[in-house]
């Protein structure tokens, strides 16, 4: 049987298909590293703000007279401020991942897009 000439061999379409898939790849990692890091982000909030409510919970369960009624509804507002400065504190950090993951991304398909061109 002969060899077809015109026909590339895997050693020579290899490189050609690393430079092509190379972007995509690097593309996917910074995807699952961005998705990894605000995950840690949202289940550390959630994680302090279900503590909080559990706390506060517990402290309404220990009302018995005027003075723990009023120790009870001024915890609430405290944890209440709390997670409201907890959730800003996050929305921040979200904003701030999502502009470090597009630039990443930019950069991604400026290089792609550099490449291709060569």
């Amino acid at each position: 049987m002969s060899e077809n000439k015109a026909m590339p061999t895997m050693e020579n379409m290899i490189p050609s298909m690393d430079k092509l898939l190379s972007p995509w790849r690097e593309g996917s990692l910074l995807t699952l590293e961005y998705s990894q890091k605000m995950l840690d982000v949202r289940f550390k909030t959630m994680d302090s703000a279900m503590k909080a409510g559990i706390a506060q919970a517990r402290s309404w369960c220990e009302v018995r007279d005027a003075e723990s009624l009023k120790n009870a509804s001024q915890s609430q507002q405290e944890t209440l401020s709390a997670i409201g400065e907890s959730l800003r504190e996050e929305s921040e950090t979200l904003l701030k991942l999502s502009k470090e993951y597009q630039e990443k991304c930019q950069g991604v398909a400026k290089e792609a897009l550099d490449s291709a061109k060569e």
